[in-house]
């Protein structure tokens, strides 16, 4: 049962003594019989029974059998999905097993596969037999069965995802008007239907928290919660911690209950986060002093196994294990329910001197924070409280790190603040000053910088005092060193260029050479052919033509080893080129951002953009005076007194020179709405290097659709990474599309893929001259 995650009726059947006999002669009304309610749960059950025992299975459209399997899985997008309905494999066309996570659908062309049938060959994406097989339970962009962490991060506080809030809050308000007891919520069975119902509704609103929950029973809306923690990616206290945690729980009781507790504080931030918000939870609709003694022990029993569980490979653990889950759980509930009384005996007010801090913003908005780092470089920061200060005392820290805002929880307990327990500052201030010297590394491997800039409340603004000279002179500096990455990724480009038309000529060659050698081989052929007819006296110099021929043979087939070591060769260097623009692009990027930002700062306060522009456009590397100032800062004061500047634009980006060619316009390649099999329509009998750009369903992701040497179609798809799009690591460098068909309007695909040797020359939407 644990294999086909029914682990919630292992106590039924354990209770029922049901064992291999009993099992193989079970029918849905047995199954009713145990307490198995759920239409859908008794199906799936009785399916796995039917495989188990080798019986024939339910009748089903055979669609495996009728597909041909001609593709390799990586074609498809795939992905673990949860489905709600009973469903075949679109391969073997047999049924997938469970009630969770069955098998693997295809985002794209909603192919449904078993794990282990996605290895070899599977049904083509996108084909035609596919159209309308998508699941009723399915749903292309997924509330549920994705990483908790995105979740997260995307809620409107940042921290809880929004439809555990959604639901929690709703149960919390209805056992708080003494409407329902949680048992209503969590212990009833719930009707897959109905569940399916909310799951939908709630995946189709643009904005979860404004679904109103008040018409569903007590019951769908626990198990959206129940099923939501039960398709995380990875579940609340990740796979990886299970063994640690079922050996703490073996432990006698002081040592494992210190263990379990110090485990908990290593998790990841946003699984501990949600650990102690759901305990929180579990306290709130347990603590009712008229509810019987141990509610919450019942509570536990509900979620053992959703909470905690081993990995799938390992999943027949946690039959055995249930016990050290309940005695995990038991110690991670009490430990959440002193800190909440820790919490509640201790004041909860500001501290008056935090207000009179220049970062501190007080009770401003998600909104208004977004406004005040908007384009503000790296490191600048403000702090405000965050939403649980009422009644925990937190405060959240906003950071912009790679043009991103950043927030951090400053936690609160026992008059200490930190990030993550320990909590070692006295006050927030002290936190602050020490980060405005030591990297938020220590803290998160990805925040490699400080507190630098902190955004200052508009009456400390008004007194501020701003340096200019000390601003300006680090966007000189700044600007000039964008000039010298630039001048270098031109010089890197050049290069790839070079290198790449030189493996286009050595792969023409080399096809010179093949065709060569084949007419060689024949001529050898025919002459040993003609050998055994020919006359005594043409014996001779038959043999000397022979061996005319198989020495210019030998010393083609010399020629051809030296230049397919040769493209090896030039291959790596163009690798190497590559990889050396991949590390340049970001430094230019990251400088031209410095340089906005910087600049942005100085127009706020007054000065010119045009003024600031022209003059460092004017300025070379200055020159250091004696006392070691730039000769640039000790003259920038007199150049804005006279209002010496004048207006040019800032030079940020390369601009290519403007050509005359189709690719300029995108239009003439990319057009929404085309799929795989249009775009074989559009390219039928158009000449080699005929092509079009198709968009994915995948976000940043698009195809390309372009005619090969043969007349085939053939389909590659684009990716965007860190540093732009492109076919694959190390290549994808390229800011936006155009960027990539120019490129490859000069530059032969064989670089990817030795068997594409052409180039993007002829747009498929390019209007045709009458």
């Amino acid at each position: 049962m644990a294999v086909v995650n029914m682990c919630n009726y292992v106590e039924s059947f354990k209770r029922q003594k049901v064992d291999g006999q009993t099992l193989v002669s079970l029918t849905d009304d047995g199954l009713l019989k145990l307490g198995m309610e759920d239409d859908f749960h008794r199906q799936s059950m009785m399916i796995c029974i039917d495989e188990l025992c080798g019986r024939e299975q339910l009748e089903g459209s055979a669609i495996g059998e009728s597909m041909e399997c001609t593709s390799d899985e990586t074609e498809h997008e795939l992905y673990e999905h949860t489905f709600n309905t009973v469903q075949r494999c679109h391969k073997c066309n047999k049924y997938l097993f469970g009630i969770i996570r069955q098998g693997l659908q295809c985002k794209v062309c909603g192919l449904s596969i078993h794990r282990q049938c996605k290895q070899g060959k599977v049904p083509a994406c996108g084909e035609s037999q596919l159209s309308g097989r998508w699941p009723q339970s399915s749903n292309k962009e997924p509330l549920f069965g994705i990483d908790l962490e995105s979740h997260c991060r995307s809620s409107k506080d940042g921290a809880v995802p929004d439809v555990l809030r959604v639901c929690i809050d709703e149960i919390e308000r209805r056992v708080g008007a003494g409407e329902a007891e949680w048992g209503a919520f969590y212990r009833t069975p719930v009707p897959t239907k109905s569940m399916v119902e909310l799951k939908n509704a709630l995946e189709k609103a643009g904005d979860v928290m404004s679904v109103s929950l008040s018409d569903y029973k007590p019951q769908v809306i626990g198990g959206i919660i129940k099923k939501y923690l039960r398709e995380l990616e990875n579940s609340l206290i990740p796979t990886e911690y299970y063994d640690r945690f079922i050996a703490a729980a073996k432990e006698d009781a002081d040592a494992s209950n210190k263990t379990i507790i110090s485990l908990v504080n290593e998790l990841p931030g946003d699984h501990n986060s949600m650990l102690r918000y759901l305990m929180t939870h579990f306290f709130t609709i347990t603590s009712d002093k008229n509810l019987k003694a141990g509610s919450h022990s019942r509570l536990l029993q509900v979620f053992c196994h959703i909470i905690l569980r081993p990995s799938w490979e390992n999943i027949m653990n946690l039959t055995y294990n249930i016990q050290y889950h309940l005695k995990i759980l038991d110690y991670v509930f009490t430990h959440a329910v002193n800190e909440n009384k820790d919490s509640s005996a201790r004041p909860v007010s500001a501290d008056e001197s935090l207000e009179k801090c220049k970062w501190f913003w007080g009770d401003i908005s998600k909104e208004e924070v977004h406004d005040q780092l908007n384009g503000t470089p790296d490191g600048t920061f403000l702090v405000r409280r965050a939403t649980t200060h009422a009644t925990k005392g937190d405060y959240t820290l906003t950071l912009r790190k790679g043009s991103k805002n950043r927030l951090i929880k400053i936690y609160h307990k026992n008059g200490r603040y930190g990030f993550s327990e320990p909590y070692e500052f006295a006050s927030v201030q002290k936190l602050v000053e020490h980060f405005t010297y030591h990297s938020l590394a220590e803290y998160n491997a990805e925040l490699n910088c400080t507190l630098d800039y902190p955004v200052v409340t508009p009456s400390e603004s008004d007194m501020h005092v701003v340096d200019d000279c000390k601003t300006l002179d680090e966007l000189l500096a700044t600007h000039l060193e964008y000039q010298d990455k630039t001048l270098s990724l031109e010089t890197l480009v050049a290069k790839h260029l070079k290198i790449s038309s030189d493996i286009q000529m050595l792969y023409q060659a080399h096809e010179s050479f093949k065709e060569l050698v084949k007419v060689f081989e024949e001529q050898l052929t025919l002459h040993r052919n003609n050998s055994k007819k020919a006359q005594a006296h043409e014996q001779s110099k038959l043999q000397q033509n022979s061996i005319v021929l198989e020495t210019r043979l030998k010393d083609i087939t010399r020629s051809q080893n030296h230049l397919e070591v040769s493209i090896k060769q030039k291959t790596s260097d163009n690798r190497q080129v590559v990889a050396q623009m991949n590390d340049v692009k970001p430094e230019i990027k990251a400088l031209s951002k410095k340089a906005d930002s910087l600049r942005s700062i100085l127009v706020s306060r007054g000065h010119d953009r045009k003024h600031i522009d022209d003059y460092l456009e004017s300025r070379q590397k200055p020159d250091i005076d004696y006392d070691g100032q730039s000769e640039y800062s000790s003259s920038i004061n007199n150049a804005y007194v006279q209002g010496s500047f004048t207006s040019s634009s800032y030079p940020m980006s390369i601009v290519e020179p403007t050509k005359l060619i189709p690719h300029k316009d995108q239009s003439n390649w990319y057009r929404e709405g085309v799929n795989r099999t249009l775009a074989r329509e559009f390219l039928r009998g158009k000449p080699e290097g005929t092509f079009l750009i198709r968009p994915r369903d995948e976000e940043g992701s698009y195809a390309l659709s372009i005619v090969d040497a043969k007349g085939q179609d053939v389909h590659c798809i684009i990716s965007r990474g860190p540093d732009g799009y492109g076919f694959a690591d190390p290549f994808k460098i390229h800011e936006h599309l155009m960027d990539l068909v120019l490129h490859y309007r000069e530059t032969s695909l064989a670089e990817h893929n030795p068997s594409l040797n052409c180039r993007l020359l002829y747009p498929a939407y390019l209007p045709q001259e009458s």
